[in-house]
């Protein structure tokens, strides 16, 4: 009884194996620790008999899901996107073989590692392949012990190897959408280093003491070996913190009740939380849009978001006391952009003050003010904008957004390059060594800035594109949209019902001449008095699209060109639009005389506000969520904020940002 209970976990954790490796597994990946190379072997032909697995070239793969593991875009927009952002596909063969090489030396270090014992679990999506992270709560006498158990990718990826080269030259993984350019090779990133349910794991662990306040009483740090005692996803969890029934309920509590004070504490030091609309697009087997959902937060990826956060925290607090170190630094807003935006908000009737400050907790204010705004959406994405951008750094000035003194990266080094650096600091600082010089330290965030940024422009890029392609197939429809971006040529809209974004070119606008406001946030008809402004929610019909370059252009629906209001951002639609006749003579000379300023404006270069929109592009909202000026939306994943930021933690694109990158691909043609 006892040997066929044995031999039962080992053949579902054989099909596990093979189950979570994104590109199937190697015989030498099913071989080892407790597994007999024959039994393995017996239990592979029976799979493969029962049609569960089958063997593609060199590799076991699920029978029925390679076209999941092996995604081809049919349409070329990845290979595009590939070329464009400089993205390799695939790795050279000796930074395969010196992959292939790791797990021997893995198995000599588990003998060594202190080994913990306790319910230690994943949560994270349910496609996700590269698990880094793992999470315990153990109850103590006045609060809690939270346990953060990051993959120890640093004890397998030597500093100057073939490996650790590749992963300094590519910085992060990068996710578009069903495909993955991953940092490491998938033996280390989907299989040795991922903290799956069927070995033991090397890993680093953050424990941190947390009383019933929430606050934190002291933290160490140790190298663990560690089993993961099951795996969640997200809407797993969720669901139980709801009240579906399983053995694990009360510990998945304790566990939300703790994020819960480590969130609560998080606020009241000043920390932000924009909750930006991040749009995931589904795609079929051969890449084209079947469908586009706006995802929202729920209470799973904020413990998780919650947990990585505070360790964070803790580890670039340890390592500030011990030398030079790489941290995650966010600066204060823009002084002259939060100007603008105080002066655009009052516009609309919100009554805001310039803070006296640069603090988080009066950004805060300004941001709980702005939620109780009808329009609390654009206002807070608008307000995102005057904040500057997070980047890598060896110097410390604290994170603005997170209202943190000390911030780093150490929760995800299986895809971010600085985590695996931060690895190594902590490791020797644990032995009293020292890993890094300063000016290293420098090359590296610099490298690592460089190449995130890069990342997020391909993600958004191969978003766009991809709505673009959806919204091809809607051609000639009508649909309501909100404008959330106004230039000297037009406005960009938000469609409602989808979440993605298109353009409304100036000479679509026919019944009248249109000016920019002195802010840039409004467009005034000179005759009408008609008022097209940030917020505005108005009726359009999808005209036209350039999939490969992720342009979608937009006209007004007839019914709004023939005298309805302009639903505006707050009080400017009470310049009531005139009815006027569409397609007169009349219409179509205002249109181009519409056309011909705006192209003459971004000839000469028009200045003040109408500059600063210009770069914005119909892509830029769906980014967002990887954004970071506290806390966003994640990364999507397979995808690890959104988008996460996130880590699971954001990253700022100030306008400035946004602007040169704009600029810089393709988004001329409107201008033409």
């Amino acid at each position: 009884m006892e040997r066929n209970m044995k031999q039962n976990r080992s053949d579902s954790s054989i099909l596990e194996s093979i189950t979570q490796a994104a590109q199937g597994c190697l015989l030498d990946d099913l071989v080892g620790g407790d597994r007999d190379c024959a039994d393995v072997l017996a239990e592979l032909a029976r799979l493969v008999r029962a049609g569960q697995v089958c063997f593609s070239g060199n590799r076991f793969m699920v029978q029925g899901k390679g076209d999941l593991k092996l995604f081809t875009d049919s349409f070329g927009d990845l290979a595009r996107v590939l070329e464009k952002y400089s993205l390799p596909d695939g790795f050279p063969e000796v930074v395969l073989q010196q992959a292939r090489r790791c797990r021997e030396a893995g198995k000599k270090e588990t003998a060594r590692r202190k080994k913990l014992e306790g319910w230690i679990i994943t949560i994270d999506s349910e496609t996700a392949k590269d698990l880094d992270d793992a999470v315990s709560v153990r109850q103590l006498r006045n609060g809690w012990e939270l346990g953060v158990h990051i993959a120890d990718v640093s004890f397998y990826v030597a500093r100057g190897s073939a490996l650790d080269r590749e992963a300094f030259a590519r910085g992060t993984s990068v996710y578009l959408n069903r495909h993955v350019v991953p940092m490491f090779p998938h033996e280390l990133s989907d299989d040795l280093c991922s903290l799956n349910t069927d070995r033991p794991k090397l890993a680093l662990s953050a424990f941190l003491e947390i009383d019933a306040s929430g606050k934190l009483l002291s933290s160490r740090f140790e190298k663990t070996l560690i089993h993961v005692s099951r795996r969640f996803s997200y809407t797993e969890v969720e669901s139980i913190l709801r009240g579906k029934k399983d053995p694990d309920a009360g510990k998945l509590q304790t566990m939300a009740r703790v994020a819960g004070l480590l969130r609560r504490k998080r606020h009241e030091q000043g920390g932000l939380e924009f909750e930006v609309p991040e749009v995931r697009i589904a795609l079929d087997e051969k890449g084209d849009p079947v469908g586009v959902t706006v995802p929202v937060r729920n209470e799973a990826e904020m413990i998780i978001e919650d947990f990585m956060l505070a360790a964070n925290e803790q580890v670039a607090s340890f390592l500030s006391k011990k030398g030079a170190s790489i941290f995650r630094i966010h600066a204060s807003p823009d002084s002259e952009k939060l100007a603008e935006f105080v002066k655009f908000a009052n516009g609309v009737g919100l009554g805001l003050r310039i803070p006296r400050e640069n603090t988080p907790r009066a950004m805060q204010h300004l941001l709980e003010e702005v939620r109780a705004n009808p329009h609390a959406g654009v206002l807070s994405s608008l307000l995102l904008r005057t904040m500057q951008k997070a980047v890598y750094s060896t110097d410390n000035p604290g994170h603005f957004g997170l209202a943190f003194a000390d911030y780093t990266h150490f929760t995800s080094p299986i895809r971010r390059y600085p985590d695996l650096v931060v690895h190594r600091l902590l490791s020797s600082a644990i032995e009293g060594k020292k890993a890094y010089t300063e000016k290293e330290l420098e090359r590296i965030a610099e490298q690592a800035t460089k190449m995130e940024q890069n990342a997020v422009d391909a993600e958004r890029e191969y978003t766009r594109i991809k709505g673009a392609r959806f919204l091809g197939k809607k051609t000639g429809e009508v649909c309501e949209g909100k404008v959330t971006s106004v230039t000297s040529w037009g406005m960009f809209i938000t469609l409602l019902q989808w979440g993605l974004d298109g353009l409304l070119h100036i000479s679509e606008l026919r019944d009248d001449y249109y000016r920019l406001d002195t802010w840039g946030h409004t467009l005034v008809g000179e005759r009408t008095g008609r008022v097209y402004s940030i917020g505005s929610v108005i009726r359009v019909r999808i005209k036209s699209v350039n999939a490969e370059k992720g342009f979608v252009d937009l006209v007004l629906e007839e019914s709004e060109l023939k005298g309805g209001k302009s639903r505006s951002g707050g009080g400017s639609g009470k310049h009531g639009a005139r009815s006027s006749r569409t397609g007169s003579a009349g219409d179509r000379r205002t249109g181009d005389k519409n056309a011909r300023t705006s192209e003459q404006r971004s000839r000469n270069g028009a200045a003040g506000p109408a500059r600063t929109d210009a770069g914005r592009n119909a892509g830029a909202r769906q980014g967002q969520a990887r954004q970071d000026p506290g806390r966003i939306s994640k990364a999507t994943h397979p995808v690890k904020t959104t988008q996460p930021e996130g880590v699971r933690e954001p990253v700022i694109q100030p306008v400035a940002e946004q602007e040169k990158s704009s600029r810089g691909k393709g988004w001329r043609f409107w201008k033409k």
